[in-house]
């Protein structure tokens, strides 16, 4: 994979400059190949060190993805509102969600079952793997202070 072939790079890039220093005298190769093999790590050490600070923080998987998710789920018949949208990610690729959604009319508990499958088929064809649903009336006073 990527990181093989790095290590192979990283092994040619070591083993040409010492050929050239066995039969040149440049020693300032070895310096400069120093510098570059730690710009090198330390490039891939920050590049990281972001995915991992977003991680932590439960950053989004996407800037547009929120706005993606609520055309999707208000295009669902029975859906007349959402609100309390949020998405995060756990690794990197898994995403999760939680929304409110908010209905009509009253659902059965079997329609009420149905919509939130039909609801998460979309979410994952927008690659949220899991999703918390709360359904809740159309003027229902939501018990989120935020929403």
């Amino acid at each position: 994979s990527i990181h093989f072939l790095e290590d192979v790079l990283g092994w040619i890039a070591v083993l040409l400059v010492s050929i050239i220093l066995r039969f040149y005298d440049i020693p300032v190769l070895d310096p400069i190949l120093s510098l570059c093999i730690t710009l090198f790590i330390l490039f891939r050490l920050f590049g990281s060190l972001r995915q991992t600070f977003r991680i932590l923080l439960q950053g989004t998987p996407d800037a547009n993805q929120a706005g993606d998710i609520r055309k999707h789920i208000l295009n669902i018949p029975d859906v007349s509102d959402l609100h309390d949208l949020h998405v995060w990610t756990m690794d990197g690729s898994y995403h999760v969600a939680t929304i409110h959604i908010e209905v009509a009319n009253e659902l059965s508990l079997t329609d009420t079952e149905i919509l939130k499958e039909k609801v998460r088929d979309e979410l994952q064809k927008l690659g949220i793997e899991h999703a918390t649903l709360e359904i809740e009336l159309q003027g229902q006073n939501c018990v989120m202070h935020d929403c």
